[in-house]
């Protein structure tokens, strides 16, 4: 996140990254400047825990950089980079959080809160983005590399 940047390129940099998430890449313009304008940035350090197994889900994290490791108890689901995001199972599913998410190094990213999430995926291209990702991600094998 630059220091000197005008509005217009935050919102640019905004949609640019959600437009690299599967989750939001088929949404259509109105509701990605919507999702734009609502993300919170947030930072976390390195072994810091973005969120854990069991919370309740109410915010989705998608991370600008930096990499993040997602736990199932001690097992390593995935690892996950710029342009990804975690929390999205809580939310679409409406269940406590499935995994633990762990940064692995400095993380930049933004906070989209749940209602917020919900509403932009509420309409059919969304909705069939959300229920693929988080049943792929439900159905992953419980051991990586």
């Amino acid at each position: 996140i630059k220091r000197g940047a005008t509005q217009a390129t935050f919102q640019e940099e905004r949609l640019a990254l959600l437009r690299r998430n599967r989750l939001f890449a088929p949404l259509p313009l109105t509701a990605l400047d919507r999702l734009a304008e609502s993300m919170q940035p947030v930072s976390f350090e390195s072994e810091e825990v973005l969120m854990r197994k069991g919370e309740p889900g109410e915010r989705y994290v998608l991370i600008a950089s930096g990499t993040v490791d997602v736990w199932d108890d001690d097992v390593r689901l995935r690892t996950c980079e710029a342009g990804d995001g975690v929390g999205e199972i809580a939310l679409i599913r409406r269940v406590p959080r499935t995994a633990t998410v762990t940064a692995l190094t400095r993380v930049e990213a933004y906070e989209i809160d749940g209602a917020t999430f919900l509403a932009a995926l509420a309409g059919p291209a969304g909705r069939e983005a959300a229920e693929s990702v988080a049943a792929e991600r439900l159905a992953t094998p419980r051991a990586v590399g």
